[in-house]
């Protein structure tokens, strides 16, 4: 008896927990804002998700546009402690812990030209300084274009900002603030905001977009690896709770 009680409690927490489930994504598909975003297979890479998985996950992936950060008036709203001015690089206000806030990721923008720009030099130079090094051109073509260019503490107010939804990803992100130094001599710092990840950072790809999303990753596996071109691009969507979900997929 105490068995089917207890196989009665497992079988009704999984149902509770497929309703909360479809009810929180049922909530935040609707009134959801307007608009969708295009990425290709540099800014969506298929993860693996385990040998018994019939699963398809895609990870999200960016970059940052510089090794700067974020400055002080960025990062105060988020709740660092950041001091008006440089301050002893002993100073434990520096010591802070990491906090949830909203970044802006911008798509095939400015900022991601300065990112190639600065790997197309990198290369360069690696280049110059060992001849037997043949940089590989298509190692650029991999680099996603999702580029952190803003942080806040309100979605809404970013949004306002970045009101083209087809260019300016808004997600949710975990903010660290780590010492920056300014000065040698006396030794001064001050804080600088850098976006530690994104929230989610995978999305699942349902069925039939997951099967027309592995053919058209499959019809480009061979290919040689200095011809590399994205083998497809995904359709995105992100609700009122800012949880993603896919629109469409295209093979290319």
């Amino acid at each position: 008896m105490m068995r089917r009680w207890l196989l009665l409690a497992a079988a009704l927490i999984v149902c509770v927990t497929n309703v909360v489930a479809l009810g929180t994504g049922y909530l935040n598909r609707r009134n959801a804002p307007a608009g969708a975003i295009t990425l290709t297979e540099r800014e969506l890479r298929i993860t693996a998700s385990g040998s018994e998985s019939t699963a398809t996950i895609l990870r999200l992936e960016w970059t940052s546009p510089d090794n700067e950060g974020f400055p002080c008036d960025k990062i105060r709203p988020l709740g660092f402690t950041c001091p008006d001015r440089p301050v002893s690089a002993e100073r434990r206000v520096l010591e802070q812990p990491q906090r949830n806030g909203y970044i802006v990721l911008e798509y095939d923008g400015p900022a991601y030209q300065r990112v190639r720009k600065r790997a197309e030099a990198l290369a360069a130079q690696q280049s110059a300084e060992n001849p037997a090094v043949k940089p590989d051109p298509s190692s650029l073509d991999r680099l996603t274009r999702l580029v952190a260019i803003d942080v806040g503490a309100d979605a809404d107010t970013l949004r306002r900002t970045y009101p083209d939804a087809s260019r300016y990803l808004i997600t949710t992100a975990r903010i660290g603030a780590v010492a920056k130094g300014v000065s040698v001599s006396p030794p001064l710092v001050t804080l600088s905001g850098f976006v530690i990840s994104v929230m989610p950072s995978t999305i699942n790809v349902p069925l039939p977009l997951s099967t027309r999303l592995r053919d058209a990753s499959a019809l480009h596996y061979r290919n040689p690896p200095r011809s590399w071109t994205p083998s497809y691009t995904v359709t995105l969507r992100y609700g009122r709770f800012l949880e993603p979900w896919i629109v469409d997929v295209r093979p290319n």
